[in-house]
């Protein structure tokens, strides 16, 4: 966002020889962003408005593509980290300006929020770790096979194109379903804003089209990826009922 990134304490600088134990209360997270902690309501929910269906469209577009090890990194990185750090610290932007019961609702759907990113990154590493060790056992398979002699007993069938298909496509399920939880999780935590910080009838009409537009490519994409699981189960039990 332009911003200067705030100092850090130089390591080990006032740390007790004992660490306290860990306090749940304090957010944890990962990401990186240099979105400021001194910006207003309104320019907290404008960042989280206006950065969505950019990357929400990218989110779809990797989970089209089965490209799930880039999805997980990207959840942490500009823009997706820019929301993230706008939904930290809207909350306390709504303390400041004395919005306690607002401010309780916002904190409650925030880590709600932050918990359901984490579910989609969590989804995306196991998808893409299954097809890497997939991957893997297939070239395993086709190398034992073209290394073995006539005596040996044969190496274990690797899954077929068929059986792999059925399986990339659950996996895609799988992601598109935290995918489409974590947009759900964002749409309730911007519902805890009040209106009169979110402005006037044109950002309400951005809003509304953003949320309508995300809303519509997760469908889509959901819809996309049940057909491409159904053919492909299809084509499975038709390949099993000719052998």
């Amino acid at each position: 966002m332009g911003a200067k990134r705030f100092p850090q304490a130089a390591p080990g600088a006032g740390e007790s020889t004992t660490r306290p134990p860990t306090d749940p209360t304090i957010f944890q997270y990962d990401f990186a962003s240099d979105v400021p902690c001194n910006l207003r309501t309104r320019e907290y929910y404008a960042i989280i408005v206006q950065q969505r269906p950019r990357i929400w469209q990218q989110i779809a577009q990797q989970i089209q593509a089965a490209d799930f090890a880039s999805l997980s990194i990207n959840l942490n990185v500009a823009p997706m980290a820019d929301l993230r750090q706008a939904a930290l610290y809207l909350p306390w932007a709504l303390l400041q300006n004395s919005e306690y019961t607002s401010t309780v609702d916002s904190f409650k759907a925030y880590k709600n929020f932050d918990e359901h990113v984490k579910d989609l990154q969590r989804a995306a590493q196991a998808a893409a770790s299954a097809a890497t060790a997939s991957a893997a056992a297939a070239a395993a398979a086709a190398a034992a096979a073209a290394t073995a002699s006539p005596d040996a007993p044969p190496p274990p069938p690797a899954p077929s194109p068929v059986q792999e298909q059925v399986a990339q496509a659950a996996r895609a399920q799988q992601v598109q379903q935290a995918f489409i939880l974590m947009s759900a999780s964002l749409d309730g935590f911007l519902a805890t804003v009040p209106p009169r910080y979110v402005g006037g009838p044109g950002l309400f009409q951005v809003v509304a089209q953003a949320q309508a537009q995300a809303q519509a490519q997760a469908q889509a994409q959901a819809q996309a990826q049940a057909q491409a699981q159904a053919q492909a189960q299809a084509s499975a039990q038709e390949l099993a009922a000719a052998q």
